[in-house]
């Protein structure tokens, strides 16, 4: 058991060691105390031998390597970055800080307090994403603290914040399958995502007066409250004196009770500074332990730039550029004098080449005249086109149809020509991905021939002729006359929203049904470009994405707003 602070008779409180792993809201004004009270759970932690990590925008959580009277050490925990670190913390190591955290289990304070806002998100967001994955790989109890928290996870992020708070929220709400633990640190309540903020499990609030920031405390009431009474709290919290807390956990602790936080073994770096008061200064790591981290912080490196798909591009183009320096020393120039072409020989060659010519202007003319001919005979023996029954879907959205080739299909019929190879291998390419249209590009590399060439033209003619196929606005699909033509089967439209996305996943690329999961995933809210390219995987320049997106677009299965993306509302039957 770990003690924190004292009850109002005295007795120490204490949390189990399992609290490693829950989630806590330190939730207070400035200068209440919140910041000492989440160090004086570190430090906590730390006595038992767990891992923590603090993300620190302030520049305050060094004081935990410095005992309490400023003087003496305190705990070995490594600092990163801002005024006291053993290391410096560039903006873009946030992915190599979280795999050295991980690999070697480490206790660290990440001081982003020097980095400028856009060099802060960008390291924050990094982190956040590689720490997650890496913790599937290895398990094991971890608490992060984020202080003032709304820094990480804004309820308005701006532009460049959306990344981050993705990835920081997706951490918080799964993290603990893998071993994570957090709290959240804040002053204000209220700009804390509301994804985060409600994830947790256990509140301490201290004294909170703002009325915006009561707000927010008891929205969290409101949601976790298990009697009338615990709602009394909120109106407790401008009575707290400084350094007492309520205790709120209806799951986790299932107590509510007021405490007064314990004295910290480590020196108080988050006090407001004073006039005549010298700061502590943090004690350098023990040359031993800067050592091993530095030796460890190299290994991660090293590994990273094995799996590094840039690191390792230059360095196969550094050594293709030596081996063809080399081959460029090592080359003998020989010159040898040949024979040129006697009078006669150039003579006949050029007659053979103006033979070569006037045969190829003949052929050219044969090649015509036939083309005219079969025009003349296909346009005079073609039957009436066939009055097929349109399946385009209203406003360019899809229709809720699928289809499935049966056992045996059936004989075409008699009003329908008979259709040639390339001609049917053209129509079933449409039929096996109905109910999605295509564009003249997309079919002919799909059925195998170069869309601008005359045979697939010819093709093309001899369906949309006969009725079974239809082309809107450049994007063609195969008609129910062609469908009846190759014996396909249409079932009764689907029913569920389930049964409309099964039957569309069925119908799209892997990558395009990865985007479209992505994006019913967080219906009815819209992803960004860069978020749907980071969620699905794809580099939103690249052209992958851009196809994928125009196919799903062209569909109506999704809606794009500038840069916003959205699934349809058509996926999702009332």
């Amino acid at each position: 058991m770990m003690s924190i602070g004292q009850t109002a008779d005295g007795k120490p409180f204490t949390l189990p060691s399992d609290a490693v792993t829950q989630k806590f809201a330190f939730l207070a004004q400035s200068g209440a105390g919140k910041s000492y009270a989440a160090m004086k759970l570190a430090e906590a932690f730390l006595t038992i031998g767990a891992q923590i990590i603090a993300l620190d925008p302030v520049g305050v959580w060094w004081g935990l390597r410095v005992a309490a009277d400023g003087k003496k050490a305190g705990f070995p925990i490594a600092v990163f970055g801002g005024d006291y670190g053993d290391l410096p913390l560039p903006a873009t190591s946030g992915a190599l800080v979280a795999d050295l955290l991980v690999e070697h289990r480490i206790g660290a304070v990440l001081d982003v307090s020097a980095f400028e806002l856009p060099d802060q998100r960008r390291f924050v967001a990094a982190f956040a994403e590689r720490f997650f994955q890496a913790k599937k790989r290895a398990r094991s109890p971890v608490h992060l603290f984020l202080e003032e928290a709304q820094t990480f996870a804004p309820l308005r992020p701006e532009r460049d914040e959306t990344v981050m708070l993705n990835r920081v929220e997706r951490l918080a709400r799964l993290g603990r399958n893998y071993g994570v633990g957090w709290s959240v640190i804040s002053q204000r309540p209220q700009e804390v995502h509301t994804k985060v903020r409600n994830q947790a499990g256990t509140l301490i609030a201290m004294r909170t007066i703002g009325p915006h920031e009561r707000k927010a405390v008891a929205e969290w009431m409101n949601d976790n409250a298990t009697t009338p009474a615990d709602l009394d709290l909120v109106n407790d919290l401008p009575t707290l004196e400084t350094g007492e807390a309520h205790i709120y956990s209806p799951s986790f602790l299932k107590i509510s009770t007021r405490i007064r936080i314990g004295r910290r073994q480590t020196f108080d770096s988050s006090a407001t500074p004073e006039d005549g008061i010298t700061t502590a200064q943090p004690r350098p790591l023990a040359p031993a332990d800067l050592e091993a981290l530095r030796q460890a912080m190299q290994q991660v490196v090293q590994e990273a730039e094995a799996r590094d798909p840039v690191v390792l591009q230059r360095k196969i183009v550094q050594l293709e550029k030596e081996l063809r320096a080399k081959a460029k020393v090592e080359r003998v120039v020989e010159r040898v004098e040949v024979p040129v072409l006697q009078d006669e020989q150039i003579t006949q060659l050029q007659q053979a080449i103006s033979s070569l010519a006037d045969m190829g202007q003949q052929l050219v003319s044969v090649a015509q005249d036939l083309g005219t001919a079969l025009a003349r005979v296909v346009s005079s023996s073609a039957p009436p086109p066939v009055s097929a029954p349109s399946v385009s879907p209203p406003e360019a959205r899809p229709t809720s149809r699928h289809v499935k080739p049966s056992p045996a299909p059936r004989r075409a019929d008699s009003d329908i020509p008979q259709l040639r190879a390339g001609e049917r291998r053209m129509l079933e390419t449409l039929a096996r991905r109905y109910p999605l249209r295509v564009t003249r590009a997309q079919l002919g590399t799909l059925a195998g021939f170069t869309p601008s060439g005359g045979t697939f033209g010819t093709y093309f003619g001899t369906l949309k002729r006969a009725g079974l196929i239809e082309e809107s606005s450049g994007e063609i699909q195969v008609t129910q006359a062609g469908l009846d033509y190759l014996g396909y089967t249409t079932p009764p439209a689907p029913q569920t929203t389930e049964e409309i996305l099964a039957m569309w996943r069925e119908a799209l690329r892997a990558g395009e049904r990865k985007m479209l999961d992505e994006l019913v995933a967080v219906y009815p809210d819209s992803l960004s470009r860069e978020e749907l390219g980071t969620r699905a995987g794809f580099t939103v320049s690249g052209g992958t994405f851009g196809t994928y997106l125009g196919t799903l677009r062209r569909n109506g299965l999704v809606e794009v707003d500038g840069d916003q993306v959205r699934a349809s509302e058509t996926l999702f039957l009332s």
